[in-house]
């Protein structure tokens, strides 16, 4: 058996962080790199034009809480379901079918899905996110809101300093912004209006799925119908503590029920069919269904290929009109997992 490692998804592994997904941490960068320019920007403005050092100091906070925001997001372990993990009595009593995932062997509580990039089945999935090189699950989910929110405070804040600028200066743009601050307020203006717009439909995508239940990739497999969906509390997200603002491991009052599995010992075992000490007592033939994802997936499918990486940022554009639209834009462009894609359903999760 392999010795467990520093970094990695594996159950064994020291610290979660998915170290083979090369296109994850190429554009998890870009978002830091993108975040610094704007950074750099909105300070030179304020110095050059003698604008007070209060507008630079909240808007560094609003730097310093995105990017811990997003550190939290990608080093957090999602929600990934262990080998021992156990259907609740209650989830038992109330009917719901045990399923257990064909990659990994394991029980796969109610709405979970199996990511073939983190290799594991993840609690409550939304999606997996190439922004943050991470899936976007039931113990990471507040931390992804809050750099959303923090994300959308600071391009709000940049075209607000921009839009007074504009108001506050009698000549034309190229004379209120000249030479080199013309192309550094353009640029700015050009990040923070996608970034905006990239940011206010993924928030919407998750306070959807927070009110309903049924999470983005739920929605493009059309599995809504067919699944135990109940609205989220605010409290399953950010949790009973009062640091919903600091992006700070959040603290349940019953753990177990928002995981919606137990590890404690009990009778329950993974079902084998074709074990023959099983007898038509045994507990965990129950109601159990076994899922063959492998065979479900599709050959060949590669997680992260050019054609998807640039759909997640199609997505992030496209992704308020698809309710509306009653669901056809889900299948005109090949959507990727990420902080505007949710998950190419077919080719990453199951």
């Amino acid at each position: 058996m392999d010795a467990p490692a520093t970094f990695g998804t594996a159950e064994d592994d020291l610290h979660w962080l998915n170290v083979k997904d090369t296109p994850g941490f190429v554009m998890a960068s870009i978002a830091w790199l993108l975040v610094f320019y704007c950074d750099f920007v909105v300070t030179y403005m304020c110095l050059y034009y003698s604008w007070s050092y209060a507008l630079i100091i909240v808007y560094n906070v609003l730097v310093v809480l995105s990017l811990w925001s997003h550190l939290k997001t990608m080093l957090t372990d999602p929600g990934a379901v262990p080998r021992a993990a156990r259907p609740l009595a209650s989830a038992r009593d109330a009917g719901i079918p045990e399923t257990i995932c064909g990659r990994c062997d394991a029980y796969k509580p109610p709405r979970s899905h199996h990511c073939r990039i983190c290799n594991r089945c993840i609690i409550r999935m939304d999606h997996h996110c190439p922004w943050m090189n991470n899936c976007i699950g039931a113990l990471n989910q507040k931390h992804f809101v809050l750099f959303l929110i923090y994300t959308w405070g600071q391009c709000t804040f940049a075209l607000t300093l921009l839009i007074v600028r504009l108001s506050e200066c009698d000549g034309t743009i190229s004379e209120c912004f000249p030479s080199e601050d013309g192309r550094l307020a353009i640029s700015l203006l050009v990040f923070s209006l996608l970034t905006l717009i990239f940011v206010t439909s993924m928030l919407y995508n998750q306070v959807y799925a927070v009110l309903t239940g049924i999470g983005t990739i739920d929605r493009m497999k059309r599995h809504t119908r067919h699944l135990h969906h109940m609205p989220v509390r605010w409290l399953d997200v950010f949790g009973i503590d009062a640091a919903w603002i600091a992006p700070i491991d959040p603290k349940f009052q019953d753990r177990d029920r928002v995981l919606g599995y137990t590890t404690l010992g009990n009778s329950w075992k993974i079902p084998h069919p074709d074990d023959p000490t099983a007898t038509d007592d045994d507990e965990s033939l129950g109601d159990s269904q076994v899922l063959d994802e492998g065979k479900e997936a599709e050959e060949g499918s590669e997680p992260h290929s050019p054609l998807v990486v640039a759909s997640a940022l199609v997505y992030g554009l496209v992704g308020p009109m698809v309710d509306g639209a009653g669901g056809w834009l889900w299948w005109v462009a090949p959507v990727v997992s990420g902080a505007g894609g949710a998950g190419g359903a077919d080719d990453f999760v199951r």
